[in-house]
């Protein structure tokens, strides 16, 4: 058995933090809490010395019994901290003031990270390599990793923020992939599946297409946000719980056009007690998003388009913005993306358009040329 006390950078207070490593039975332990005291890190070479010495001690007696009667652990020198990742993540998840959507997925990310560390390791123990080794062993696809990573990332600048921690560890270098080429319905194709979606339950499908709302964002719309002239989204319904903000937390005001304003008419006709725009029931209940699926699909079967409510609603307007020939730029602003690469997955679209107006502009000016030649 060999002992030794290291030390390693501090904090303000103390710029010196030490710790006793040994080595027993093959494996390499460090202790960085005296058992004894207070749980505090050692800021004192003479605790770490002493804790060198009991260490030993300990040591010693279990070899002179040969484990009888007394047995070294060396769990029992490790303070049972509360910055063990099983124990500190279910802190930091209470601490959340996000969507219940958002903290699922944080949970997720936790679970996952539970999973491969263990409830007991420290988050202080993390280190450039093990979050390598902790992503490469992930067996999702490469945006959910890239969704777990952050998640983690954010728990650890929490802690590092409310005083936890001294440091954040080195993170791998995180991009986001880049979004795919989402399919996407015309306006022709919108209007055939609306055929079959029954007159009752249209207008809600009628309005996600004619300003490319998010699904929860139309289901939230209530009539203290709809004029004369406008209508404002500043609310959004994830599942059950209605959030007065939006996903990007900026409220989008959106002028009524003639179609919009045929739609809230229609809409009129089932009134809600609650206030809500669209409703799914004569009790005035918002549309539930399982419903507006069923009904979704049930539509696309009966014309043969196969394609995602969402994908139906938000996809569909940017690409049809996108093959009009708008740029990224007027897209963005239109639908309200916060980040801009959010709207990147129309650049192909955009880049077709703008490909084809060359094309247009050359063969004019080819035909032109050629009528001067004669």
């Amino acid at each position: 058995m060999g002992g030794s006390i290291l030390e390693f950078r501090g904090n303000k207070r103390h710029p010196v933090r030490y710790a006793v490593q040994v080595c027993w039975e093959g494996q390499t332990y460090r202790f960085w809490h005296y058992p004894d005291g207070a749980g505090d890190p050692i800021y004192e070479r003479y605790i770490a010395e002493k804790l060198l010495d009991k260490v030993q001690s300990d040591i010693d007696q279990h070899n002179r019994r040969n484990g009888r009667g007394f047995t070294f652990k060396p769990e029992t020198y490790k303070k049972k901290s509360t910055m063990a990742l099983g124990k500190y993540s279910q802190v930091w998840l209470k601490s959340l003031t996000v969507r219940k959507m958002t903290k699922k997925g944080y949970k997720a990310a936790v679970n996952h990270a539970v999973a491969h560390f263990g409830p007991e390791f420290d988050i202080r123990n993390l280190s450039l390599s093990k979050l390598k080794e902790f992503y490469n062993a992930l067996p999702f696809a490469q945006k959910t990793k890239y969704n777990i990573l952050t998640a983690i990332k954010t728990m650890l600048k929490f802690a590092y923020a409310d005083g936890q921690i001294d440091r954040l560890p080195a993170f791998p270098v995180l991009k986001q992939p880049r979004p795919l080429d989402t399919p996407y319905l015309t306006y022709e194709m919108q209007q055939e599946i609306l055929k079959y979606i029954p007159e009752r339950h249209r207008p809600i499908f009628e309005m996600g297409m004619a300003y490319g709302f998010r699904v929860e964002e139309v289901r939230a719309l209530k009539w203290d946000c709809v004029t004369e002239e406008n209508i404002t989204i500043r609310r959004t319904m994830p599942e059950y719980e209605l959030i007065e903000t939006t996903k990007e937390d900026v409220s989008r005001v959106e002028a009524i056009t003639s179609r919009a304003r045929d739609i809230l008419r229609r809409a009129r006709l089932n009134p809600s007690w609650k206030g809500f725009v669209f409703t799914a029931s004569k009790r005035g209940a918002p549309y539930d998003y399982k419903f507006m699926s069923r009904t979704w699909k049930a539509a696309c079967d009966r014309a043969g388009i196969h394609i995602k409510l969402y994908q139906g609603f938000r996809h569909s307007y940017c690409s049809q913005l996108a093959d009009l020939g708008l740029t990224i730029d007027q897209i963005q602003r239109q639908v309200g993306h916060a980040d801009r690469r959010s709207t990147e997955r129309y650049t192909r679209r955009q880049l077709a358009s703008e490909r084809r107006a060359v094309n247009e502009m050359r063969g004019q000016v080819i035909e032109l040329r050629k009528k001067e030649a004669k």
